[in-house]
């Protein structure tokens, strides 16, 4: 096993049992996720009673030693053991559940998911703090740079669309839908369900006309943001969307 002394399973599922309930809610942390054992825990009992708990696991990439049987497996960190082990427990869940039938629950209820992110630099470009000392053409040179270049060079899109969601307070939790291969018009779409239910609409296309809302559908909803490049939408277009919907640039 990665783990010389895991946490036991049960024993998390009773302490839980106690602080949650059996028919509990609530959001369960462990700063120190470690094997992933909590995690297990949680579906587990959610599983067994109904319960709508959900959980935060941390665990920073310490690396495993070298001659660890761990590193042998090819985990090189605990993180990568702690999302394993969350993945197999899902599995192992689904394929033996104990589901309380007062609940009326099927396999298709179960949660048995998880998102894994990791802290990152931010994708938008940084600005050079300029003093007296610089002249007007440098900071005219930097003011122009925002506009042509207001994100990192080789950005990664989708970990800019978890950046603004975050940055929109939207739940990481979020559904969260990339555009398709050869989409004529590519628009990620994130929506938040239950009681803040909201929707977003992010592009990083170059040029976005008030043909192209038409087209696609933007703005026809209630509640919805449109996220694109500053330099992609011209200032009659944007007054018009805002008509309908937020409109926030880059």
């Amino acid at each position: 096993a990665p783990f010389d002394t895991p946490k036991p399973t049960r024993l998390i599922k009773r302490m839980l049992e106690l602080s949650t309930g059996r028919e509990g809610g609530g959001i369960i942390l462990d700063f120190f996720a470690g094997s992933g054992t909590t995690a297990h825990a949680v579906m587990d009992l959610n599983a067994e009673d109904g319960g709508n708990r959900k959980l935060i696991c941390v665990q920073i990439p310490e690396g495993t030693n070298a001659d660890s049987e761990a590193c042998k497996a090819g985990y090189l960190n605990i993180a990568q053991i702690s999302r394993e082990r969350i993945r197999r427990a899902g599995e192992k869940i689904l394929q033996g559940a104990t589901l309380n039938p007062q609940k009326g629950r099927s396999l298709e209820d179960l949660d048995v998911g998880f998102k894994a992110f990791s802290l990152s630099p931010s994708s938008y470009s940084e600005w050079n703090a300029l003093t007296d000392k610089d002249s007007n053409e440098a900071l005219d040179k930097q003011s122009k740079l925002f506009l042509t270049q207001p994100l990192i060079t080789g950005f990664n899109e989708r970990s800019v669309v978890y950046e603004i969601l975050l940055k929109e307070g939207f739940d990481l939790n979020a559904h969260v839908k990339a555009p398709e291969a050869g989409d004529k018009f590519p628009i990620w779409s994130v929506v938040n369900t239950g009681e803040r239910s909201r929707k977003m609409a992010i592009t990083f296309a170059k040029k976005f006309s008030k043909e192209d809302f038409e087209k696609t559908g933007i703005g026809q909803t209630d509640n919805e943001i449109f996220v694109c490049l500053d330099s992609a939408i011209d200032d009659t277009t944007k007054v018009n969307a805002m008509r309908n919907l937020t409109v926030k640039v880059i």
